[in-house]
């Protein structure tokens, strides 16, 4: 996924990161702005029952 995806039945994809490292979803050391991308889409897809996955920030997405 490299843009924000939404549906109204759950959905899969995965997203590509350009920068950061495995552990980024957790620690910022080595890219704040992906953990921060990271954070957001999982928080909005948890949330939205597996409907909505928000790329906001496309600088670090591939």
């Amino acid at each position: 996924v490299s843009a924000s995806a939404q549906s109204t039945e759950p959905m899969s994809g995965y997203v590509l990161f350009n920068e950061g490292a495995h552990g980024s979803s957790l620690s910022p050391e080595s890219s704040a702005a992906v953990t921060l991308e990271m954070q957001t889409q999982v928080a909005a897809f948890i949330a939205s029952g597996g409907r909505v996955l928000p790329i906001t920030n496309t600088t670090v997405v591939e």
